[in-house]
């Protein structure tokens, strides 16, 4: 009996350094290491390729490499314990290739496991953009204030993703017009001269994009309209229907030359009034759509000269001066002001009558005026400050 003590305490020493390094190895980091190389398909080895191990269970990035001229990469994949293993998703990307992973499964150990994965990548074709009728030809010049621009996108591998226009800079999108055509309606041009170019991008992010191209757009001048404005010795209260070529306050009363004596307005951003005299001047030009008061030395007839006036101005709370542009359908009230941005914004509407010299007042209810005469002045009283667009 005294002879089995010795093996009793061998066995009992075993399970001591089994129970030992159990614990220990449970705490001590494990590594995995996966290396290769990254290769197109004629075996050449691809440069700037990104590689990226993720944690198939959690969806993290667990490591990366960006591949030298070699193709090689190597990620060392840290594990908390010895023994943790990790479903991982290994894969590669460049822009201009076709993305390739593996699945995989790693092991954190001591030493290190080592794995080698090698990737091949397909180069990618981006889609093809070719323009077609009705865009113009490159270095065309058109009359009108739109471009349409047709594309036809040919994508063979996977399917197109968005195609967009970049018109001297500024990125618009196109709509889909069957399969295979896309197009756009650029609008609101004036005369001058464009760059456009048009790119599409597949569902796997290769970008592809037509020529470039270059436009002139030389719209036709506006009609000429001429419009003759009655006024009398004394006071008028004016404005300028029509958009003149010269704002300068010279050049718009050159036809009254030497027959005003006197003009005044009001600033309704510093709420004060402005005088023009030759001589003293705290204004230079008119202002489309402000109005003015015009002393006159004799009985005059002012005439303007210009196109359409198509344009808008900002009436601040309180009182500013306005007036109305010539070629509008309708300027009964409250119709004029309701249709272009006034409606429930104002309390009162006043004018001067240069024949009858007296003031005219409307407000809701109290009318001594039923339409705005283009061409005339007013003052009107807003309750929040509004654009006056037409």
């Amino acid at each position: 009996m005294m002879k089995s003590k010795p093996i009793i305490a061998v066995s009992l020493a075993v399970l001591a350094i089994i129970s030992v390094i159990s614990i220990v190895s449970s705490q001590v980091p494990g590594t995995s290491i996966v290396m290769g190389y990254v290769k197109d398909e004629g075996g050449k080895p691809i440069e700037g390729c990104l590689v990226r191990v993720i944690d198939e269970s959690s969806g993290a990035e667990v490591g990366n490499y960006t591949t030298g001229p070699d193709g090689k990469y190597t990620i060392k994949v840290d594990f908390s314990s010895v023994g943790m293993t990790m479903r991982a998703n290994i894969t590669a990307s460049k822009e201009g290739y076709h993305t390739n992973y593996t699945i995989t499964t790693l092991t954190g150990s001591l030493p290190p496991e080592t794995k080698t994965i090698n990737l091949t990548l397909k180069e990618a074709i981006p889609p093809k953009v070719i323009f077609v009728p009705p865009t113009p030809n490159n270095n065309t010049e058109v009359n009108t204030s739109f471009v349409f621009i047709n594309v036809t996108v040919i994508e063979n591998e996977t399917a197109v993703d968005a195609v967009w226009l970049v018109w001297n800079g500024e990125k618009e999108y196109l709509y889909a017009k069957g399969v295979t055509n896309w197009c756009y309606n650029k609008t609101g041009l004036t005369s001058g001269d464009y760059e456009y170019v048009v790119y599409a991008k597949d569902v796997a992010g290769n970008i592809g994009k037509s020529e470039t191209r270059f436009v002139r757009v030389k719209l036709p001048a506006p009609p000429k309209i001429s419009l003759n404005c009655t006024l009398v010795r004394g006071w008028n209260f004016i404005s300028v229907p029509l958009n003149v070529s010269d704002w300068s306050v010279p050049a718009v009363l050159s036809s009254i030359e030497g027959k005003y004596t006197m003009i005044w307005t009001y600033n309704a951003s510093t709420k004060s009034s402005q005088i023009y005299m030759p001589g003293y001047e705290e204004f230079k030009e008119l202002e489309p759509g402000r109005a003015y008061l015009i002393q006159m030395s004799e009985d005059a007839t002012l005439e303007i000269e210009g196109s359409l006036l198509k344009d808008s101005i900002s009436l601040l709370k309180g009182w500013n001066t306005f007036g109305v542009p010539y070629g509008l359908e309708n300027y009964s009230l409250p119709d004029i002001l309701d249709e272009h941005g006034l409606k429930n914004k104002y309390t009162m509407i006043w004018t001067y009558n240069a024949s009858t010299k007296s003031s005219q007042i409307y407000m809701p209810g109290y009318e001594e005026f039923k339409e705005l005469t283009p061409g005339r002045g007013y003052l009107i009283e807003i309750t929040e400050s509004v654009w006056w667009e037409w």
